[in-house]
């Protein structure tokens, strides 16, 4: 059997916000994966485990585990007790082309929670860097990541769909704009909750938000200091955070990485408050969503389009589409040198067992034999790849194994004459 690029997939597309929390994974989850993987399914000889704020996805290349497969031991090894309706949180996909089709959209931004969100893709990079370094690469998960590469450089250069601000990051600051009134924002204190790539993405789009104070708190106070320096903003306490001492503020932003309902009581003030959560699993406890006092959005709630342009978006879906042609061309022609291979293979030993049973080897050196069957078989590979290819047999048939010896009687004149040997 030939080997297949297959994935799984849970997103914001098939499930909730808190099935997605069951199925997350941390840095260190992810690369036990890998070995889990590896050690379950012997076949597998290439996977990369990616698992964001919006998705867990798991890509395979193997040649007999299915996609079901993965996904059935996944739910079973991460859930602690499964049930009929895991199963329908997942997409997944068999066939190649499907797979690299679904990570060409996922890469571009086409199945973002914020359509053309360019975040993913440094996601992706991440990911794909902790395969190669498992040594889990593969041959057509490598060609898949490099259509993949290809396909988002020319989206980049040749078209307009990642201009302007499609972001999760962007979003955020801008429902706190629109909650408050943009105009009202001077008076308003805003707290960002974590330092990594998500509030350095929160800080990028700033400037253009006019609050009073912006304060930055992280667990690693060092970092929240070097990006407050950064951006003229001040930093706040992590022990206030974390003993929820943040009632001065108006509006906060968290994006803390493996800390599930950091937030959790706030206080009963009329004070409004608005909460944005981009975490996964959530920061903010949803309990301490108060009416018009204090709101909460939510991953979920402030998914969706901000607008894409129509003709940009048909843009990605043409470069995909020829990427995926040609992906599709390259993987006939591997898929026709892996048969010849095979082909040679099996030529090279009918000739051997002939020579053999005809007792010719003794007329030959073990090179010389080596070099003449080699000589042979790539003929008559040569030969099957023209005119026998098409069938795509596997087995000699008895008329193809007569065809085989003609030649071979031929080619042995040729021989012995090269040599000098009279017939």
């Amino acid at each position: 059997m030939e080997k297949s690029l297959k994935y799984i997939s849970t997103s914001h597309h098939t499930a909730s916000l808190a099935d997605r929390e069951c199925f997350h994974l941390t840095k260190i989850q992810q690369f036990q994966w890998y070995g889990l993987l590896r050690k379950r399914f012997r076949d597998i000889s290439g996977s990369m485990v990616l698992s964001t704020c919006n998705r867990t996805e798991i890509y395979v290349e193997s040649v007999e585990t299915t996609a079901a497969e993965i996904r059935d031991f996944f739910i079973s090894n991460t859930l602690k007790e499964t049930s009929s309706k895991a199963t329908g949180l997942f997409q997944y996909s068999n066939s190649t082309n499907e797979t690299l089709c679904h990570l060409l959209h996922v890469a571009n931004g086409l199945n973002s929670a914020i359509v053309g969100d360019g975040q993913i893709l440094g996601q992706i990079k991440e990911a794909w860097f902790n395969s190669i370094e498992l040594n889990m690469r593969g041959s057509l998960l490598e060609r898949a990541m490099q259509s993949l590469f290809k396909t988002h450089k020319r989206v980049v250069n040749e078209t307009k769909f990642h201009q302007g601000t499609q972001s999760t990051a962007y979003k955020a600051l801008k429902l706190i704009a629109e909650e408050f009134g943009k105009s009202n924002l001077h008076s308003k204190k805003l707290l960002i909750i974590g330092a990594g790539d998500i509030g350095g993405q929160i800080l990028r789009f700033l400037p253009k938000f006019a609050f009073q104070q912006v304060f930055i708190a992280n667990r690693t106070h060092e970092k929240a200091v070097l990006l407050a320096a950064q951006n003229n903003i001040e930093t706040f306490d992590w022990q206030e955070v974390e003993n929820n001492n943040v009632d001065e503020f108006d509006a906060l932003i968290t994006a803390v990485s493996n800390r599930p309902k950091l937030i959790k009581r706030m206080s009963k003030s009329q004070r409004r408050k608005i909460m944005v959560d981009l975490a996964m699993p959530a920061n903010i406890d949803r309990a301490i969503a108060n009416g018009d006092h204090n709101k909460l959005f939510s991953l979920d709630l402030i998914s969706g389009s901000v607008g894409q342009n129509k003709l940009a978006r048909q843009q990605v879906e043409e470069l995909i589409a020829n990427e995926l042609n040609e992906f599709s061309l390259w993987y006939q022609k591997r898929q026709v040198r892996t048969f010849l291979r095979a082909h040679k293979q099996t030529t090279a030993q009918l000739l051997n067992e002939y020579l053999n049973n005809n007792k010719l080897k003794q007329q030959f050196s073990e090179i010389e034999l080596e070099r003449l069957i080699n000589r042979i078989s790539g003929k008559l590979v040569k030969e099957t790849a023209k005119e026998k290819f098409s069938a795509l047999t596997e087995n000699l048939t008895v008329q193809n194994l007569k065809w085989m010896m003609q030649v071979f009687a031929t080619q042995k004149m040729q021989y012995e004459k090269d040599r000098g040997i009279s017939c």
